[in-house]
């Protein structure tokens, strides 16, 4: 993701840290950060966005949102195989990075779909 590697996500993770310290009103630098964040229950921003990702193809496709499957992408609906099912999306071939790196279709995929090593 190289929308995620920037200042932006490393503000959001202080500003996570600053919030674990006001949530259990320990403000000392005794108390490790990433433990409160863990015992409050906050998510890195990766793994947040990553989880919003796969939600949303999850209720496009199951028609929980007034998004049409039809107008976001193609699903194949051909027969059952060992390295496809049923559901299987096919990623859109692109050839600017202005799709490419976009919030949701592609990077979902990629995550639903590994390619493998």
């Amino acid at each position: 993701n190289p929308y995620t590697i920037t200042n932006f996500s490393n503000k959001l993770q202080k500003t996570q840290r600053l919030a674990s310290w006001f949530i259990f009103n320990k403000y000392s630098h005794v108390h490790f950060s990433t433990k409160q964040c863990e015992l409050a229950h906050l998510r890195m921003f990766e793994s947040r966005t990553k989880y919003e990702r796969l939600k949303f193809l999850f209720q496009i496709i199951h028609n929980c949102v007034k998004t049409k499957k039809s107008e976001c992408f193609e699903i194949c609906s051909t027969e059952s195989s060992r390295h496809r099912h049923s559901m299987y999306i096919p990623n859109a071939p692109v050839k600017n990075d202005c799709f490419k790196y976009s919030f949701f279709i592609p990077r979902a995929l990629r995550i639903c779909y590994p390619i493998p090593l």
